[in-house]
């Protein structure tokens, strides 16, 4: 009974790990522990093979800051955000790393950054990408 309740909980955090959130259902109401605890023992090596090769893949593919993100705030945000600001400078890799809970929330999910009318809005296709980088870690 342990090795199952343990296998559970594995695959349940592999489920985790690999977007659900265990306060949100899926369309029919069930819960990420839910589905794992329905998991039998034949399917369950299956499954975390699928789901590391998930992880391992959206790694090699997550966006870094050096190569993806810093481009596009030298571009869409330098304006404001430049090392005169440096508690706001979003072109130093440290600054935008303690700030990203804010980035994410303006840039991507209200959307009202940058304000200055004089720059070039950010695409939905950056605001996705700056959405991917801090939902993957936020990698340099």
């Amino acid at each position: 009974m342990l090795a199952v309740q343990n296998a559970n909980a594995a695959a349940t955090n592999l489920l985790l790990r690999a977007g659900a959130n265990a306060a949100l259902k899926t369309d029919n109401g069930t819960s990420a522990a839910s589905l794992a605890a329905q998991i039998t023992d034949a399917k369950r090596p299956i499954l975390i093979s699928l789901i590391n090769s998930y992880l391992n893949e959206g790694a090699l593919n997550a966006p870094s800051y050096a190569r993806d993100i810093q481009p596009i705030f030298q571009a869409r945000c330098a304006t404001c955000h430049n090392p005169a600001s440096p508690p706001m400078n979003w072109l130093n890799f440290d600054t935008a790393q303690k700030k990203k809970a804010l980035i994410y929330v303006r840039a991507v999910l209200l959307k009202d950054m940058p304000m200055n009318d004089n720059v070039t809005k950010l695409t939905d296709d950056e605001r996705a990408l700056i959405g991917r980088w801090i939902q993957t870690g936020g990698a340099k």
